[in-house]
């Protein structure tokens, strides 16, 4: 969307029931990671490892691919943490 909340685009369907949370943009703002959880499914659930997965796509919202499948509880693509593979300053 433009920074005033107009010209909305949806990048990522899923299947009713299921979610996808925990977005991150990669450093250069090319690519976003996000964590997808199947319906009825807990994925932050400690006791249900391999429950979720984690998704790699276009900030457009093109080339949408996984990248872990199932990840085990607490998996999370959050941008300090997820390997862009790029150097820190």
């Amino acid at each position: 969307m433009s920074a005033g909340g107009s010209n909305v685009h949806v990048l990522a369907k899923v299947p009713d029931g299921a979610t996808v949370s925990s977005p991150t943009f990669s450093p250069d703002g090319s690519k976003i990671a996000y964590t997808h959880c199947p319906a009825q499914q807990d994925c932050g659930d400690p006791d249900l490892p391999g429950r979720g997965s984690v998704w790699l796509m276009n900030a457009n919202g093109s080339h949408v691919e996984r990248i872990l499948d199932g990840a085990t509880a607490g998996v999370s693509p959050d941008g300090s943490s997820l390997d862009w593979g790029v150097s820190a300053p």
